[in-house]
């Protein structure tokens, strides 16, 4: 149930840090992690490092779309926090 793109451990994280995983976002490089985070209602990223570009090809041929598509990770950390208005979520 922890192996992507099941969300067992996106709901292991959600319980112990007290995450509203629909408030969230799942950031990768592979299918699988766009996958989960969709699985679990997040944002989805798709990161074009790493193996993103392999990942988008295989994502358009499986018709999964992710919510957003960044050039690396500080793209998106700038989507997370246009998408967020800059404001930090509170958690316990």
């Amino acid at each position: 149930t922890c192996r992507k793109p099941a969300i067992g451990m996106l709901h292991q994280a959600a319980e112990e840090f007290h995450l509203d995983l629909t408030r969230s976002f799942v950031v990768g490089d592979r299918i699988v992690d766009i996958q989960a985070g969709q699985n679990a209602g997040a944002t989805t990223i798709l990161v074009m490092t790493g193996y993103g570009p392999q990942a988008r090809e295989e994502c358009r041929e499986k018709k999964v779309v992710p919510d957003f598509i960044a050039a690396d990770i500080a793209e998106a950390v700038t989507i997370i926090l246009q998408k967020t208005n800059g404001e930090y979520p509170e958690h316990d």
